[in-house]
């Protein structure tokens, strides 16, 4: 059970949702009352949309779990989720911009701000590139962040910005900054979220050095390196590894390319001083205005910036 468990895990941190549902039910199958792979099939259920099955899954276990196993096992998700969405209905206020939601936006207090979203793929696109996915955010600016000019959007006047479990993707992050940092009004904020390697399917890859990604700057990198796709594909958990003809690594490389990885990997520590050096560096005149203690949120670092 505790390999199934390392596999579906596995599999939705590489969003393989499709496969891990499949092994989800098998799982379930020889022991349907297992709470671990219950909160896994109710993550997995969220993951893809599907809001109605996750509630009954919620609905079921909070009757058939011990109340403090229910509780215990669902405490961390919940808690992330809550504390997200609570930051986010308290600053994010007026009209604003998201970033790359795909299916999975951020909850907003809809009475208080509006968002528009921004993503490199169409509606259709995305569903052809996903078809995991059952639904996906119909974007109302189509946008490559890795060569398009985004200067145009200080045209917009917007009040915020979401980058959620965004800039992780991208395969410049500081000319990200730099770009965002030029079209934001001053008093503007920066809703940022980076998932926490140490709690994801990144776990065994190193850490990104600030020095890293200062060469992928000064290179003006706009495509992800066979290097980085690399890494990815053999420190994930993919057992499967590298094919060894040229061709099939190109397949598998421009695979990756288009469904999007995890190029640049940080925990909070490494984040912080990343922010902390380029915001220095830069002079982008980001103010942390809120974050998060450490020990309640582990899975991803959650950040409100201010432009001053």
């Amino acid at each position: 059970m505790d390999e199934e468990i390392i596999k579906i895990k596995s599999l939705l941190d590489s969003e393989k949702f499709e496969e891990a549902n499949m092994a989800l039910e098998e799982a379930l199958n020889k022991q349907s009352f297992s709470g671990e792979l219950l909160t896994l099939k109710w993550q997995c259920k969220i993951k893809i949309g599907e809001f109605q099955e996750a509630n009954k899954i919620l609905s079921f276990m909070e009757n058939t779990l011990d109340k403090e196993v229910y509780q215990g096992i669902i405490c961390q998700s919940l808690n992330t989720i809550n504390i997200r969405k609570q930051l986010a209905y308290e600053y994010l206020v007026g009209r604003g911009i998201e970033f790359g939601a795909l299916h999975n936006p951020l909850p907003i207090h809809r009475k208080k701000a509006s968002v528009v979203y921004a993503d490199r793929l169409t509606k259709l696109q995305a569903l052809q590139r996903f078809p995991e996915l059952k639904e996906v955010i119909s974007p109302d600016l189509i946008i490559d962040f890795d060569k398009d000019d985004i200067s145009f959007l200080v045209n917009y006047d917007f009040d915020f910005f979401i980058a959620n479990h965004f800039i992780e993707h991208v395969a410049n992050p500081i000319r990200f900054l730099r770009d965002l940092s030029s079209v934001m009004k001053s008093g503007s904020i920066l809703f940022l979220t980076v998932p926490n390697k140490e709690y994801t399917f990144d776990k065994k890859r190193g850490l990104t050095e600030n020095e890293h990604l200062w060469q992928d700057y000064i290179n003006n990198e706009t495509n992800i390196s066979d290097e980085h796709i690399e890494d990815f594909v053999l420190n994930t958990g993919d057992k499967i590894g590298l094919p060894a003809t040229p061709s099939e690594r190109k397949k598998i490389f421009n695979m990756h390319r288009g469904r999007s990885i995890h190029v640049h990997v940080w925990n909070r520590f490494s984040f912080d001083n990343f922010l902390n050096w380029i915001n220095y560096k830069l002079d982008l005149r980001f103010e942390v205005m809120n974050t998060h203690d450490p020990n309640t949120v582990l899975d991803e670092m959650i950040y409100l910036l201010r432009k001053q």
